[in-house]
């Protein structure tokens, strides 16, 4: 939820994108300026997220040497 939430609320909150996303994006990721970073933190009066999702599971047997299940 950092990740999907956070790129929109953390430049807004902070001036820049949420750190889950640049260590997973790297350098496909803009980066702001320091006029842009000023320009957008704090810029809101109000923020309202609806964040509902359909997740799904499975269950999948735990096997040795096997490579951790990820959704990347």
């Amino acid at each position: 939820m950092d990740f999907e939430l956070g790129w929109f609320t953390e430049p807004l909150m902070h001036g820049e994108y949420p750190e889950s996303m640049r260590r997973l994006v790297k350098d496909r990721l803009p980066v702001f300026t320091l006029e842009q970073n000023e320009l957008v933190k704090g810029s809101f009066d109000f923020i309202g997220i609806n964040y509902y999702t359909s997740r799904y599971a499975k269950n999948i047997p735990s096997t040795p040497n096997a490579a951790s299940a990820s959704y990347l």
